[in-house]
């Protein structure tokens, strides 16, 4: 009658499983066994998915979530959740004992549910604020030219934070959907606790990061380094420090591929950001970017995301503001906040790239790179 078929539910209860499980403080079990049992209930539950037809169900998905309006909601719909026609409706259906050992399981799920949710938010806010500090280098025409959502684009970080205060305002209303609203771009009102979480995430972006690139090769961390201490403490820091980040740009993306594997993965996916240097086809910096932030893997349906191509794009953004400051003779607080900026965005882009993009490639493909930049 409600047209949800089996899978979905499915879905929904392998979900509440493993998240049940995955946060059980009371389990002693170690984390392979934990993992190899949340294997094996994912499993059972991609035997009742439809896998050959799911992309198509979830592109039809898509689809009429994006034309989802109040106007597009059936009356009957309309009629069912206002003033709790639906319990009633409910009650009459299944019997009122019924319906309120239902209700509770239903809340019991909802809770452990939105506690991994809460969790995946914790743990990709450093990523987001990652995200903010490119974003930030961003005009309003590359936005729009590279199509990302108005939400992220605005704080990617911020949405997050709002997105667990809604959902904890929802646990304690003992889910009451009448009162779930994440507040819309503009919206924002606790700016305290904004600058409370900024203060507690920044030191988990650049932290890892350290940590990560130490790992790999210690220039890179004496590059980060020697720009941030430059800017803190010398009298020409502005100039020092511009000059080490564009180095340390132009060494990375140098050292990670050539340029003829540059242009060969460019070619495969079709992208032309490449120019004539004296009669030799070199790749530009945007091309390099891009072959970087994907690890110089070929994705799957030959085309560039959003996020790959935001990144490529703030990163060249980041470098070219940088060679406008290496000659800066004055110093001024404002270069100095803006050389900052830029170091941000460098930081920003290593740890999506690395940290986060590159964790989805094959181990050797990763451990290739590494050995790259470790020369």
């Amino acid at each position: 009658m409600l047209q949800v078929e089996e899978w979905v539910l499915s879905g929904l209860d392998s979900a509440v499983t493993a998240v049940s499980f995955l946060t059980d403080a009371d389990s002693s079990a170690e984390a392979k066994r934990r993992m190899d049992s949340l294997a094996a209930i994912f499993e059972d539950y991609f035997d009742t998915v439809p896998v050959d037809d799911f992309s198509e169900i979830a592109e039809k998905l898509l689809h009429r979530l994006e034309g989802f309006t109040e106007d597009t909601v059936p009356r009957w719909a309309k009629r069912l959740f206002r003033d709790n026609h639906y319990r009633r409706f409910a009650k009459k259906l299944i019997g009122s004992k019924h319906y309120d050992l239902l209700l509770q399981a239903f809340h019991a799920d909802c809770v452990i549910l939105s506690r991994g949710i809460r969790g995946v938010a914790s743990y990709v806010r450093p990523y987001a604020l990652a995200f903010d500090d490119l974003t930030v280098l961003l005009t309003d025409q590359q936005v729009k030219d590279i199509g990302l959502p108005r939400e992220l684009v605005a704080s990617a970080l911020r949405f997050i934070v709002e997105f667990d205060y809604a959902l904890d305002e929802l646990v304690e209303s003992k889910f009451d959907w009448s009162k779930w609203k994440v507040p819309e771009r503009d919206q924002f009102t606790n700016h305290d606790a904004l600058a409370d979480v900024l203060q507690q995430v920044r030191p988990l972006v650049t932290g890892p990061l350290i940590e990560s690139l130490e790992t790999i090769n210690t220039r890179l961390v004496r590059r980060l380094r020697g720009a941030n201490s430059a800017l803190q403490h010398s009298e020409d820091g502005v100039s020092q420090a511009a000059n080490s980040l564009v180095e340390l740009i132009d060494w990375t993306f140098r050292t990670a591929f050539t340029d003829e594997e540059v242009i060969s993965w460019l070619a495969a996916v079709r992208k032309d950001f490449v120019y004539d240097d004296h009669g030799r086809t070199r790749p530009t910096k945007r091309g390099q970017a891009l072959c970087f932030v994907h690890g110089g893997a070929t994705p799957e349906d030959g085309n560039v995301s959003a996020l790959h191509e935001m990144m490529a794009v703030a990163i060249v953004a980041a470098r070219t503001g940088l060679q406008g400051l290496k000659h800066a003779d004055e110093g001024t607080l404002e270069e100095r906040d803006q050389v900052e900026t830029h170091l941000r965005a460098i930081e920003g882009f290593l740890t999506v790239s690395i940290r986060l993009l590159w964790g989805g490639l094959p181990t050797e493909h990763v451990e290739k790179l590494h050995l790259r930049l470790a020369a």
